[in-house]
């Protein structure tokens, strides 16, 4: 779901990247930390579970917090492993592997390619939403999908370097448009904040490199309506999410299509006031 802001070179340079240059020399360690502390917190609370005498009443407490905190380190996370550092990527395997989530990583990082920035909101992507499709209908297919892939991945390393797929040594924010390379973005500075500008989704597709410090958000790129944190809870209402979320699509598809038409298929990725793809 993406419509992508690509900033010029003029832009690199230009005196408000010194504070996001900053932001980039420290982003590292704070993507890092945030990992590590969560993974922290999850140690000591499974330690407390198995060694204190915890009132049950408390344990949905415990996880809500461990859910919010899990929150911020898998925003992180992301960011890490589209870093080529191999220590920021042995860091956000840690994170998604004790999560029981490696096959994103697997998808993303370390030596595969992209896979879902290269076939983003188009009919091979199974982890963009068409428009209609439920939560309750999208987390299988999703959860599904992903070990499906990150096996496909494997069995193709495993034949192009001529080994068995199986031995005793074996190793081993989308709802969607209808134009590829489009997606929705959150301009809100909290959210941004503590998510690591995850959310200025269209400039990441743009550059999937490119570190979260110069992450640009773009005007051109379709907003949700409310920080995405809070609208998330209405997917379990997919009445309400569709009230919500529908016409906005629609209208965002809309104008893709009709700038598509103008542009004669073809967007400017340099153009200074942001381009949909």
């Amino acid at each position: 779901m993406r419509l992508r802001h690509a900033p010029s070179a003029s832009a690199s340079a230009s005196g408000s990247a010194s504070a996001s240059g900053s932001a980039c020399a420290r982003g590292p360690a704070s993507l890092a930390l945030a990992v590590l502390a969560h993974l922290a917190a999850v140690l000591s609370a499974c330690a407390a579970v198995a060694w204190s005498p915890l009132c049950p009443a408390l344990l949905p407490l415990l996880a809500l917090s461990l859910a919010a905190s899990g929150t911020v380190a898998q925003a992180a996370s992301h960011e890490l492993l589209h870093s080529r550092h191999p220590l920021h990527a042995a860091a956000s395997w840690l994170h998604l592997a004790a999560h029981w989530f490696y096959p994103y990583f697997r998808q993303a990082g370390a030596g595969a390619h992209h896979q879902h920035h290269l076939r983003v909101c188009t009919p091979a992507d199974y982890t963009s939403a068409e428009r209609g499709l439920s939560f309750y209908r999208y987390l299988p297919r999703y959860v599904a999908g992903s070990y499906a892939e990150a096996w496909q991945l494997a069995l193709e390393e495993c034949a192009k370097d001529g080994k068995p797929a199986l031995s005793l040594h074996n190793r081993r924010g989308h709802r969607c448009f209808t134009a590829p390379y489009t997606s929705w973005s959150s301009m809100y500075p909290l959210e941004d904040a503590l998510l690591f500008n995850v959310l200025r989704h269209g400039d990441h597709h743009m550059a999937a490199s490119r570190s979260y410090g110069w992450l640009r958000p773009a005007t051109s790129t379709p907003t949700f309506p409310a920080p995405l944190n809070c609208l998330a809870l209405s997917v379990f209402v997919p009445p309400l999410w569709r009230h919500l979320m529908d016409g906005r699509a629609d209208e965002a598809n809309q104008a893709n299509v009709e700038h598509l038409r103008l542009s004669g298929g073809q967007a400017d990725p340099h153009s200074s006031g942001g381009s949909w793809l």
